[in-house]
C-alpha cells in the first residue's frame, strides 16, 4: 500500500501545478519545523521555485506545491501522502488564475479499492470530455454506488444526467483536478 501511494506522489509531483492543503494541526507542526530549521535555507535545500515571501505565505496557510512538500517530508521525516488534507491543481502558475476543487487522497486499503473500482468504470464505460471525466451506464446500482465512492473517497460529487433515447451519463464532477490526477499517476489517454 505505501509503495502504490509513493508512486502516486511521484507522479504527481513531476507536476508543478499541483498544490495540497494540509489540516490546522498538521498545517502548524510542519510551519514550526520550517522556522525552526530557518524558512529560507528550507526553500533553497528543497530547491522551491518560490520565493521566500511566497513560501511562506503557503507555509502559514498550510497550502504548498506537492513537488515542495514532497521535499520538506522527505527533509523532515514525515509520511507525505498521510499528512495530505486536500489536493488540487492550478493550470497556470505564471498569472493569478483558477484552481480546480479541492479532493480529498484515498488513505486505507478499502478507499483504494473502491477507487480501483472506479477507475475500472472510467476505463471500461467512461472517459473525459474537456475537463471532465464521465461514465455513461444505465445500471441503478452501478450509478449509486459511482456517486458513492465518487463523495466518500475524494469529496466530490457526481451528477447524473438522464437523456431521452441516450443512456444516463454520471458526471465526475472533480474537474481538472480528478483529470490531471488520473493524467499523471494513472496515464488517463
Amino acid at each position: 500500500m505505501n509503495e502504490l501511494k509513493q508512486n502516486i506522489l511521484q507522479n504527481l509531483a513531476k507536476d508543478d501545478g499541483f498544490f495540497i492543503r494540509l489540516n490546522e494541526r498538521n498545517s502548524l507542526e510542519i510551519k514550526r519545523k520550517i522556522l525552526d530549521y530557518g524558512l529560507e535555507r528550507t526553500r533553497k535545500e528543497i530547491q522551491s521555485k518560490l520565493k521566500n515571501k511566497s513560501f511562506y505565505q503557503g507555509a502559514y496557510n498550510g497550502r504548498y506545491r506537492l513537488t515542495d512538500f514532497k521535499k520538506i517530508c522527505e527533509k523532515f521525516g514525515y509520511d507525505c501522502f498521510e499528512l495530505i488534507d486536500s489536493i488540487n491543481y492550478r493550470e497556470s502558475l505564471k498569472k493569478d488564475g483558477h484552481s480546480s476543487i479541492d479532493l480529498k487522497l484515498p488513505k486505507t486499503e478499502y478507499e483504494f479499492t473502491e477507487f480501483s473500482y472506479l477507475l475500472g468504470l472510467i476505463w471500461g464505460d467512461g472517459g473525459k470530455s474537456g475537463k471532465e471525466i464521465r461514465i455513461t451506464n444505465e445500471d441503478k446500482q452501478i450509478i449509486e454506488e459511482t456517486k458513492s465512492i465518487a463523495e466518500r473517497v475524494f469529496g466530490m460529487k457526481a451528477t447524473e444526467r438522464k437523456y431521452e433515447n441516450k443512456a444516463t451519463r454520471i458526471d465526475l464532477r472533480g474537474g481538472l483536478t480528478f483529470l490531471k490526477i488520473l493524467e499523471k499517476a494513472f496515464d488517463l489517454p
